[in-house]
């Protein structure tokens, strides 16, 4: 049977991780089908949704009666309906924990530590210290990755086999690749990002993500916010728009760092 993972609308980046993540989870490297529905804030908070979550978050996956929330239970329940697959190791203790925890890594370390560079204004009202927060975001980020790093020394994978941990690092380096973190001199991270990249599982899985209904209208939206950036800052240097000028410049390159 097919199941249903939700992702929130109105997070289009966190959706996308989780869709990109469970497309090579499941298609590319468990070979089950799913199914992303795509729900609003306003959807989370309804009879309906707040039945099968009681706290209204994302992420949910349906599978037949079995509903489940969190990260991290999601993905180790995808691996465990597959074993074959061993994406949490040969079946044993050990080797399900290694793997969990560097799931964890991803999930608890990496990922939140990307929200300053995501949303500065959640951490500082003031917009003229919002780089300096993403800057400060992205210093933290390259210490937090050089674990990753040391423990691909000697590993193609991370957890030393082919893990559900592994998707979820590569999506958190395109993430940083995207938002202009130096991970410069981590040889062993470009590797296992190229080894990603290489897999035809993950190709097909990131193609088919692409596919998705707000994919073009996305490509529309930043053309246009590269462009209004664009003007903005001249106008802005020409002095030409007044106290709009931030609205216009800052906030459009933020978009586009983002």
């Amino acid at each position: 049977a097919q199941s249903t993972l939700m992702a929130e609308v109105d997070r289009k980046r966190r959706g996308k991780l989780l869709e990109e993540y469970v497309e090579v989870m499941r298609k590319a490297w468990t070979g089950q089908p799913f199914e992303l529905k795509v729900v609003s804030a306003e959807e989370m908070h309804s009879p309906e949704f707040l039945a099968m979550n009681p706290a209204g978050a994302v992420p949910v996956l349906v599978d037949g009666d079995f509903v489940l929330t969190q990260n991290a239970a999601i993905l180790g329940y995808i691996a465990d309906t597959r074993p074959d697959a061993k994406l949490a190791g040969d079946g044993s203790a050990r080797q399900r924990a290694e793997a969990a925890c560097w799931l964890a890594y991803a999930n608890a370390d990496l990922h939140p530590a990307f929200h300053p560079l995501f949303g500065p204004a959640r951490f500082i009202a003031d917009t003229h210290q919002h780089e300096a927060v993403k800057q400060a975001a992205r210093t933290r980020l390259r210490g937090i990755f050089e674990r990753a790093e040391q423990q691909l020394d000697d590993r193609q994978w991370i957890a030393g086999f082919r893990s559900f941990a592994d998707p979820y690092l590569y999506i958190t380096l395109r993430w940083a690749q995207g938002t202009h973190v130096d991970l410069a001199g981590f040889d062993n991270l470009a590797a296992f990002k190229r080894r990603m990249e290489e897999d035809s599982g993950v190709r097909a899985a990131l193609q088919a993500s692409s596919a998705t209904p707000w994919a073009s209208s996305t490509r529309v939206a930043t053309a246009a916010a590269v462009l209004a950036w664009m003007a903005g800052e001249w106008m802005s240097i020409q002095h030409k728009l007044g106290n709009y000028w931030f609205w216009f410049g800052t906030q459009g390159y933020e978009y586009i760092d983002l």
